[in-house]
């Protein structure tokens, strides 16, 4: 079997994931600046995902300052009924 580099045109960046037949490799920036990694010969599925760094963190405080507003209104509303 011969091996070689998955070479793609994406910019190399934290946050992407990459699954070769549903098994996650390390990416790696090849080329001096794009997205990679090792792969052998033969007919693969590929998937690349990406998840930007921060995103839990601000979906968390997003949902906190959504029940903030919610418990002010409910508030609002019993003390000025």
């Amino acid at each position: 079997l011969k091996k070689g580099y998955f070479v793609t045109n994406i910019p190399y960046e934290k946050g992407y994931s990459i699954f070769i037949d549903q098994k996650e490799v390390t990416p790696e920036i090849v080329n001096t600046a794009f997205l990679g990694c090792p792969i052998d010969s033969g007919k693969h599925h590929i998937k690349i995902t990406y998840q930007p760094p921060g995103y839990l963190l601000s979906l968390k405080v997003s949902a906190f300052g959504l029940c903030l507003t919610i418990l002010h209104i409910i508030y609002e509303r019993k003390t000025y009924s």
